[in-house]
């Protein structure tokens, strides 16, 4: 989803500092014309020692089904940005 990259990409910009002291689970305003979808920023541990950063689109089908996709990036102290 295009707003998904979006936001992974402004995300990206953002100093270590202000991404590791996210929230580790984030619901974010999504724009009218996404109605019926959520959307989440995660933080958490990286694999390699930084901080994870993901954004996770949620959206229900026929009302029963939920279907996810999410994409991140690990960011480390030095600012260097590694896709996950």
């Amino acid at each position: 989803m295009a707003y998904k990259e979006k936001r992974l990409t402004e995300l990206a910009k953002e100093p270590y500092d202000r991404l590791a002291s996210r929230p580790p689970r984030e619901q974010i305003a999504l724009p009218d014309g996404l109605r019926g979808i959520k959307c989440f920023i995660h933080r958490r541990p990286g694999e390699r020692g930084g901080v994870e950063i993901a954004v996770e689109i949620r959206q229900r089908v026929l009302l029963i089904l939920l279907t996810s996709s999410e994409g991140g990036f690990e960011v480390f102290p030095d600012g260097k940005v590694v896709p996950v």
